[in-house]
């Protein structure tokens, strides 16, 4: 499987995960979700199809809309956007409950582009159902200085497993699953954080949406999965009882996630039996005019590594590498780089940001993280650059200075530690950030980031150690930095003593 993005009219990015063979299948995620959640789905149908999953606009790591009073309709329009740039023509197109709302819209106002479309967790609503779920349904998630925030989005994501609505206290919405492990809603709360305040955007128009009402007009070959095991199988008896358009071919599946996938996959294979074989193009893009930052991905060894670069076309390039369990997104924001006037490269180091995950029990070196930024610089071409790097970013920075085939000026180098301040914060230790069904390892994330913005190190909370400086207690920032470290861990702590051993 790769990660990609493509380019629309304007400068748009639209961010996909492509893989398999065969006829072109677009897979449309759940809100405020990604694209990510959507990897059972691709793993069942890439046997099948080549599978081009989308991060919806403003979920995952596409762009957001530049206007603000969107309609289904919009997002509907925007997937086309992105086919015709990926370069696709005809497909079949899967959607799962949000997902399933913007491909009915696609389907009355695309059909022609349509081979078939795939309806998972999508049902019916009628008004005073819809009003009662909605009230509480999409609390406010703006950032709070105590982090409180962030327990509400906890609360959303264990709780969907538990009820539907999920925050209902009926007995009669109680769901029949057992609550998962904390890691699996701790990554779902992952994807949440990634849509961030905005995470209702498309998910109230998919509640607004959910009706018969809004399949008035489809006349594209549909299927429509009934699943025993679906959090919203009342919804979906509820449209089964007011009657399916006649273009709408029903499907049952028992409880078992496996059997869900194998009736969607068998009828997705008979529709591709009689397509023709076409050739998937599956390049992203170039760069629209005018775009200062561009996203892209490297293919290393390691997997593939994300990156920010802008388009100046002069000057020495300059290499940025963030610290340990921040991104690059956030070095982005501070001014001696967006007034930057030659080409610039900002990588997310492996198992930060937007870069391939490492595993748990990885062994994390300093030379395997080093490879995908000497790639970097073989990318620009260029006989000289410059190479700055923070924390961790310092110590891979000087490595790839020497190693690499360019003339690199490393503008900062590794932090400094007195043996004192080194040993203590050794025995200390970092927190352990693994997930908590109770989600207190978030508690303790949002209090490390603020005390290690307050003291000196974070732990020593005495007059002494308060740093000699105004102390940035912004709840978006710090929720910014929170983000990347639930993210990161417990890769960051790994690089984090690395930094403390090298420096």
């Amino acid at each position: 499987m790769q990660c990609k993005y493509v380019t629309l009219p304007g400068g748009q990015q639209v961010h996909y995960r492509q893989a398999g063979e065969g006829p072109p299948l677009v897979i449309l995620h759940p809100s405020p979700q990604s694209s990510e959640a959507m990897m059972p789905a691709i793993n069942a149908f890439s046997s099948v199809c080549t599978c081009f999953a989308l991060d919806t606009a403003g979920y995952g790591l596409s762009d957001e809309f530049a206007c603000d009073e969107l309609t289904i309709s919009d997002y509907a329009h925007n997937l086309i956007a992105a086919i015709d740039a990926i370069g696709i023509q005809s497909f079949c197109l899967y959607g799962a409950a949000t997902g399933s709302q913007i491909a009915i819209e696609v389907g009355k106002l695309y059909p022609e582009r349509l081979n078939l479309i795939l309806l998972d967790a999508n049902g019916h609503m009628d008004d005073d159902e819809r009003t009662e779920m909605m009230e509480g349904y999409f609390p406010e998630v703006t950032p709070k200085r105590d982090g409180g925030h962030l327990l509400t989005y906890w609360d959303m994501c264990r709780d969907l497993f538990a009820a539907f609505p999920w925050n209902s206290a009926k007995l009669d919405d109680q769901l029949k699953f057992d609550l998962p492990p904390a890691a699996v809603a701790h990554d779902i709360m992952n994807r949440y954080l990634q849509a961030g305040e905005n995470y209702a955007s498309a998910y109230r128009l998919a509640f607004i949406a959910e009706s018969r009402d809004h399949m008035e007009g489809l006349n594209v070959p549909t299927v429509m999965t009934r699943w025993e095991g679906s959090p919203v199988l009342k919804i979906a008896d509820d449209l089964i009882e007011l009657g399916l358009p006649d273009c709408v071919e029903l499907l049952h599946a028992g409880l078992p996630i496996e059997e869900r996938y194998a009736v969607q996959v068998e009828k997705l294979r008979s529709v591709v039996e009689q397509l023709e074989r076409q050739e998937i193009e599956g390049t992203s893009q170039p760069a629209q005019e005018g775009a200062t930052w561009q996203r892209t991905y490297l293919n290393t060894e390691l997997g593939q590594v994300h990156a920010y670069l802008n388009r100046h076309q002069n000057g020495k390039p300059l290499i940025v590498l963030h610290s340990a369990g921040v991104s690059a997104a956030q070095v982005l924001t501070q001014a001696a780089l967006d007034g930057e006037e030659r080409p610039v490269i900002a990588i997310d180091l492996p198992g930060h940001g937007a870069s391939v995950k490492l595993p748990d029990e990885t062994d994390v070196s300093i030379v395997q993280l080093a490879a995908p930024i000497i790639a970097a610089i073989a990318q620009f071409n260029a006989a000289e650059v410059d190479i700055l790097g923070y924390g961790i970013g310092g110590i891979i920075g000087k490595l790839v200075a020497e190693a690499a085939p360019a003339e690199c000026t490393l503008l900062a180098g590794p932090a400094l530690y007195q043996d004192k301040d080194r040993e203590r914060i050794l025995a200390h230790g970092f927190p352990d950030l693994t997930p908590q069904i109770d989600g207190s390892h978030i508690v303790k994330a949002w209090s490390w980031v603020r005390d290690n913005r307050r003291y000196g190190p974070w732990f020593d909370r005495t007059a002494r150690a308060v740093r000699r400086r105004d102390t940035d207690l912004d709840p978006c920032s710090l929720h910014r930095e929170v983000v990347d470290i639930l993210r990161t861990a417990p890769v960051w702590q790994k690089l984090k003593v690395i930094e403390l051993l090298d420096s």
